[in-house]
């Protein structure tokens, strides 16, 4: 004879089978174990998180499992100690945090599995906390699974529901149950509890009004009937209560409407994370990062700093040092003349040298003023019509003891006539640069210098076959105080280079470079020209004729 439920048992039957779908939909791996070690429940996240062998789960036998997943622990002794000290301590709580060998993290969350006051096992949930970034999306995956699954198996719910409510209570997240028509709470769990600062049996039979502000209320409120009436799911990121004594808690959402058999919303399940801590936890890795950034800066300041001053004490030192020995050579000579018949040539020649080392100085010391500027307040250009073959040709007449010096040969290739509104004296400092540059690194090989020319651009280039840059060096050798060479081997602060950016840059121009170490380096600006038209461009070696007027 068949027996008909009656409408106590389909009640607790469909209680039980919304609970079951609870724990299966959960996104912690829940484990029940007796007080005879053996294996009452657990759910597939359970499996997922620890890769156990069904041959091994079925046999039900705990210390055969333990056995199994000790060898994924890089501390496997710790976590064993622990379980045998739960077991031992049967009311005992316990929270700790679990790594893998294969990088997973994983928190452990352990309770005792009371029923009527009487512990008969322990409820143990495994959250996997590897990927935090991606815990909407699955958490919202859950929550659409929790949905599908408790209009699916309503019916299962009631077989085990004081079992299945033990283990609800052990959940570290809240979740409550309201009925849909008047908004009363009909469950809470122990999370719930604590973030709301009332036990469910005060807040059962009542609602939002009985324990929050009516602004609060209200909000609440007119979310709960939005989920009822759209019949969908709401993810709230961000919500905050009033938790009583423990003050202001903000809470991570799902709100969830489930129907009875007609389809109509019979109740509203909310599940929430108390995601307070992590909020307050990433300001302070935000202001940790922050006051990390800011002391590296301080570090990197610093540095430039002492880097600078010992390079332009070195670099301004050498100048001076040889003008000196030059100026008293100089004066020694001038009272020996009538005596040791030293030469004009001569005399002038040692002049020369010494112009050149105070041109350096003064160079130096350009520099150091433009890069103060440019940190302070930028450049200022005077522009004017401005004769590029001009000062290319300016350039190398000076230039002429010193490229005899380094043994380097010059080819240029100027066009003739090439005008733009440009900075003259800032321009004459690009050409400097560049062929100061060629002539400290190009080794005494041929070094080039052309112009080239285009309706709207006009382009320098200077070419050198030295030691050249390899391609990581390429974009920090514009950097203030950046150098290819060793400051013992070759001269200079690392500041022409720097310099030659900003003025380009300043020009709405551009510098570029292309180079290979061992095969030299070619250097191209680009200028915007306006009204600028091209001449004839004459090959010539750099030797005893004239440079460019």
């Amino acid at each position: 004879m068949n027996h008909t439920p009656s409408p106590a048992e389909l009640k607790l039957k469909q209680n039980i089978s919304l609970l079951r779908a609870v724990i299966e939909s959960t996104n912690d791996g829940i484990l029940v174990v007796n007080t005879d070690g053996k294996i009452v429940c657990y759910n597939q996240k359970f499996i997922s998180i620890w890769r156990i062998p069904m041959d091994i789960i079925e046999t039900r036998d705990d210390e055969r499992a333990l056995s199994y997943v000790l060898q994924q622990l890089k501390e496997p002794d710790a976590f064993l100690a622990k379980v045998h000290d739960l077991y031992k301590r049967p009311l005992s709580e316990s929270f700790d945090v679990l790594e893998f060998k294969d990088g997973r993290i994983v928190e452990r969350y352990s309770k005792p599995h009371c029923i009527d006051e009487e512990c008969v096992g322990r409820v143990w949930s495994f959250r996997d906390i590897t990927k935090q970034e991606s815990a909407i999306n699955d958490l919202r995956a859950y929550q659409e699974s929790l949905e599908r699954q408790i209009l699916e198996r309503t019916e299962e719910i009631r077989k085990a529901k004081v079992f299945v409510d033990s283990i609800i209570e052990n959940i570290p997240d809240m979740i409550s149950v309201k009925e849909a028509a008047g908004l009363k709470f009909l469950r809470l769990n122990r999370a719930g509890e604590e973030l709301w600062g009332h036990s469910q049996e005060e807040m059962i039979g009542k609602d939002g009004y009985d324990f929050l502000s009516r602004e609060q209320a209200d909000a609440f409120t007119a979310m709960d009937r939005a989920v009822l009436s759209s019949g969908k799911v709401m993810d709230i990121p961000e919500e905050t209560l009033d938790g009583g004594s423990r003050g202001e808690r903000v809470l991570h959402t799902k709100k969830i409407p489930i129907y009875d058999g007609d389809g109509n919303p019979e109740y509203l399940l909310s599940i929430s994370e108390d995601i307070t801590e992590k909020i307050q936890a990433e300001k302070n890795r935000i202001r940790l990062m922050e006051e990390q950034i800011s002391r590296i800066a301080l570090e990197e300041t610093l540095r430039l700093r002492d880097e600078f001053i010992s390079i332009a004490s070195h670099e301004l030192k050498t100048p001076l040092t040889t003008l000196l020995i030059q100026v008293q050579l100089i004066h020694k000579l001038v009272e020996q003349a009538t005596i040791i018949g030293i030469s004009k040539e001569k005399l002038l020649s040692m002049l020369n040298t010494s112009i050149r080392q105070v041109d350096r100085f003064t160079s130096l010391i350009n520099n150091l003023l433009d890069t103060s500027s440019i940190s302070a307040k930028g450049l200022t250009l005077h522009r004017q019509d401005t004769d590029l073959r001009k000062i290319i040709g300016d350039v190398l007449n000076r230039f002429q003891a010193e490229l005899s010096s380094v043994g380097s040969s010059l080819e240029v290739h100027v066009l003739d006539h090439i005008i733009g509104q440009w900075d003259r004296a800032r321009i004459d400092q690009v050409v400097v640069n560049l062929l100061s540059n060629a002539m400290k690194y190009g080794e005494g090989k041929p070094i080039e210098i052309s112009t080239e020319s285009t309706p709207t651009v006009a382009r320098i280039v200077v070419v050198d076959h030295g030691m050249g840059i390899s391609r990581k060096d390429q974009e920090r050798i514009f950097d203030r105080f950046e150098r290819v060479g060793s400051v013992q081997g070759i001269a200079g602060m690392g500041l022409g280079l720097y310099i030659t950016r900003q003025i380009v840059e300043a020009h709405g121009g551009t510098i570029s470079v292309v180079s290979e170490p061992g095969n030299g380096s070619k250097f191209t600006v680009e200028l915007p020209l306006h009204g600028a038209h091209r001449g004839d461009v004459t090959p010539r070696a750099y030797g005893d004729a004239p440079v460019l007027h």
